[in-house]
């Protein structure tokens, strides 16, 4: 019964779409091969909205799928109020081949975890699945936020035509945006663990699974980078991907350097320690061709350029833009 109702739902969420879309662009993913995995997360999404929509004016909202087959996602405020998460039919896509199905990567984690795996109330597979697609639906909410404070129909979409000039204000939105996915993330990975483990939850087990949470997300975000130009700083509309992994990484692991449920739990998260081990993580699964990027041999690593990133990174975040709403400020836990 509940499973009907979960596609009468998004039924309707797409009789409200054809509103603003042609019925070409809107998936409809009944009697596909995935229909339950997408219905799942289909729900998740609305349930986020409903959620948030009590705190923060998002209302009217849709969420929808569609068919464009790029690796892409996209939050936009249309000119009579209403708030749009679209998201692609390729990113849905690409988290499936990559995360769902990928059996090198359930089988080396079972190793190299075992002692936190076998624990798992959750195939590790489905867990990689669920935090790449959720942080993209929470980076998108992220953006709606921001959105909130304009009177005028405007959209953010999460992938970019290279060359464009160069734009700060976007810059700042997109990296606000990350750090609002990051928080959400990181809380349903506490979430997770204090539910999964219970008592038993130790630094052991814990930081283990935030080793194969993170380096998931490490990841899919590394995936952006094979098709950029080398790393850029004052250029085109979109920071480039690797602040993108950088900055995400350093949110979640200071996070939970941060919690004071974990220091309760006499867990203690070392921010420096954590960032490290989950980079060092990500070229070990690159080496042993778990992942197929190259985050490693990509980019000068030298002293001088660490120093320019974080000055950039910096400036990135200390860059004020008065026009938005800085999407932290929407944050419900």
């Amino acid at each position: 019964m509940l499973c009907n109702i979960r596609k009468m739902n998004y039924k309707k969420e797409i009789e409200k779409s054809l509103e603003y879309f042609s019925k070409d662009f809107i998936l409809d993913y009944s009697f596909t091969l995935n229909e339950d995995l997408i219905d799942k997360y289909y729900i998740f999404c609305r349930g986020c909205l409903d959620n948030f929509s009590e705190k923060i004016d998002i209302t009217p909202n849709i969420v929808i799928f569609n068919t464009n087959m790029s690796v892409n996602a996209k939050a936009k405020k249309d000119l009579d109020g209403t708030s749009i998460i679209t998201i692609n039919q390729g990113l849905l896509n690409n988290c499936i081949t990559n995360y769902l199905k990928n059996e090198k990567l359930l089988e080396y984690i079972n190793t190299k975890f075992n002692y936190t795996s076998n624990s798992l109330d959750t195939n590790v597979n489905l867990l990689a699945f669920q935090v790449t697609t959720q942080f993209t639906f929470y980076h998108e909410l992220g953006h709606l936020i921001q959105l909130t404070k304009l009177n005028r129909e405007f959209e953010l979409e999460e992938r970019q035509e290279e060359n464009q000039e160069y734009n700060p204000v976007q810059h700042k939105l997109e990296i606000n945006a990350d750090t609002f996915a990051s928080i959400a993330i990181s809380t349903h990975i506490q979430q997770y663990c204090e539910r999964n483990f219970g008592e038993s939850l130790n630094s052991i087990n814990f930081e283990e699974t935030i080793m194969i949470f993170s380096v998931c997300l490490f990841n899919y975000f590394n995936s952006f980078l094979s098709a950029s130009k080398d790393i850029y700083y004052k250029e085109n509309k979109h920071p480039h991907p690797y602040f993108r992994v950088l900055l995400i990484t350093m949110n979640i692991a200071n996070h939970f350097n941060n919690s004071e449920f974990l220091k309760s739990k006499n867990i203690n998260v070392n921010y420096i320690d954590t960032f490290r081990k989950i980079i060092d993580f990500n070229e070990e699964l690159e080496k042993n061709g778990i992942f197929d990027t190259d985050f490693y041999n990509k980019f000068d690593n030298s002293i001088e350029n660490k120093e320019k990133v974080i000055i950039f990174l910096y400036e990135l975040i200390e860059f004020d833009c008065n026009e938005y709403y800085d999407a932290m400020d929407g944050w419900v836990e």
